[in-house]
């Protein structure tokens, strides 16, 4: 028999809106879109980054590193940066700084769960696992802000997570998905950086746009 998922959700990693999600029930015809803002997923490991650089400042590792252009160089400097960096207090900032990110993505899934009518406080039954499709964009992503892209990472964690409870995830390549109405299928006209719209239809977000239409197109 084959798979006929009730509802699929596509889910678009991007710049200012790291994830941006539409879910489309085909059976009731209700959409529903979820947009998380880049500060409310970096806030927690920004935070933590500036403490760090603060102490790095205060004990002058952040001099050191400055310094350091070369292996003789390193290898001079090796003592005092092992000892900053095998502290107690940078140990314990790195496993928060860990804790901080995990709760982050689980706050994240049960956000996409929720989106795809998926209940988290209970288990999951194989109706609701044959009735949902997840679709994620396949594209790369860089940072040149200071702070690691988080795109990979958020897309394994849900993905490990999807597959840990049986649910059904694919990849979707999503050129022009971001450029295209997802009810007409014409191409959307530029309203400032982020807005598209279309004339026959409506205005659209840029991401949630393309989340949409990698559903349609799953």
């Amino acid at each position: 028999m084959d798979f006929k998922p009730r509802i699929v959700a596509g889910v678009d990693l991007g710049d200012r809106w790291p994830v941006a999600a539409c879910a489309v029930n085909y059976e009731t015809k209700v959409k529903k879109q979820l947009k998380i803002r880049k500060r409310n997923l970096y806030s927690g490991l920004k935070e933590l980054r500036k403490e760090t650089e603060y102490r790095k400042m205060n004990t002058g590792i952040s001099l050191v590193e400055a310094e350091v252009s070369d292996m003789k160089s390193r290898l001079q400097h090796m003592e005092q940066l092992m000892k900053f960096y095998s502290s107690k207090t940078n140990v314990s900032h790195v496993w928060k700084s860990k804790k901080v990110q995990q709760s982050t993505f689980d706050k994240l899934f049960r956000d996409m769960l929720a989106l795809a009518d998926i209940p988290n406080n209970r288990k999951i039954t194989e109706f609701e696992i044959n009735s949902v499709l997840f679709v994620f964009g396949d594209a790369d992503f860089s940072t040149f802000r200071g702070l690691p892209s988080l795109h990979t990472t958020i897309q394994e964690f849900f993905i490990k997570k999807d597959r840990a409870l049986s649910l059904n995830v694919v990849g979707c390549d999503e050129n022009y998905t971001s450029q295209t109405c997802s009810t007409c299928l014409k191409q959307l006209s530029s309203i400032g950086l982020r807005i598209k719209h279309c004339r026959l239809w409506k205005y659209f977000h840029r991401d949630v746009a393309a989340a949409e239409c990698m559903a349609h197109l799953a």
